[in-house]
């Protein structure tokens, strides 16, 4: 189920981006590759963070949510959203901007962890909810959640990239 509904939310989120992009014919491209290096990012991130935590003498620490590990998640899924949008961008022959495309996949970082504490809120609460209920809910807000964790920062990336792009000037 958590399969499923990420891909509908990728499906929907892949379209936003076309409409910023001048170059039309990169933007489904960039955004593939700017969500395939998010993933790549937020794995590294948070395995290199757990590591560096280790080094630093912070593995005392059970929760993955330590300064150290966040701060590595952020850089590495900033880089590879980054990396990924403006590799495919080039790779297509789009000129973009490389600075508004790592300011794009930060603000879709921010956003995207946003979600599922947001979410989290409009669960309902109260004596005649059931706990499978809540448990099943749950689960969806924690699949929205990480899908707009790692599809949001390849959405900003892909918008910031687009900003003011041209095609690539070909050789004569």
């Amino acid at each position: 189920m958590k399969a499923g509904l990420a891909l509908v939310v990728v499906l929907l989120l892949a379209a936003l981006p076309v409409a910023a992009g001048q170059p039309q014919d990169a933007v489904p491209g960039e955004l593939l590759a700017g969500t395939l290096g998010s993933l790549a990012g937020l794995t590294a991130g948070y395995f290199g963070g757990r590591a560096l935590g280790a080094a630093l003498g912070l593995e005392s620490q059970l929760d993955s949510r330590d300064p150290v590990t966040v701060a590595c998640v952020v850089l590495g899924v900033t880089s590879g959203a980054s990396l990924g949008v403006a590799a495919a961008g080039s790779a297509l022959g789009v000129e973009g901007n490389a600075l508004a495309c790592a300011g794009g996949a930060f603000l879709g970082l921010v956003a995207g962890m946003a979600v599922e504490p947001l979410l989290g809120l409009l669960l309902p609460r109260g004596p005649q909810t059931s706990p499978d209920l809540l448990e099943i809910l749950g689960t969806v807000v924690e699949a929205v959640g990480f899908v707009a964790a790692t599809v949001l920062p390849a959405v900003g990336a892909t918008v910031g990239f687009n900003l003011g792009a041209r095609p690539l000037a070909q050789p004569d």
